[in-house]
């Protein structure tokens, strides 16, 4: 999940990317890429949804997936142009 969250981030055109562990078993994975627009993020864990051209929108999806079998939640937050945090809670 964490790499191809990392892997995302790169593709989308960051440069950084940070990943915050804390106490409360959480790990958020953020990175100032290009950001996702609102009607984007709406579709951010939809399967076969993509915005790549050679996407097959199965990467979001399988990682939601993952966690959600681990008993956890992953959510997203995002500002077009400002870059995108993932959290998974487990």
């Amino acid at each position: 999940v964490i790499i191809n969250l990392i892997r995302n981030a790169y593709e989308s055109g960051a440069t950084e990317v940070e990943i915050i562990i804390n106490n409360d078993n959480e790990i958020r994975v953020k990175d100032n890429g290009c950001g996702m627009s609102i009607d984007v993020l709406g579709h951010a864990f939809i399967p076969f949804f993509t915005t790549k051209p050679t996407g097959t929108g199965i990467g979001l999806s399988l990682c939601r997936q993952i966690i959600l079998k681990h008993g956890g939640t992953i959510t997203v937050d995002s500002q077009e142009g400002e870059g995108t945090t993932f959290t998974i809670k487990l």
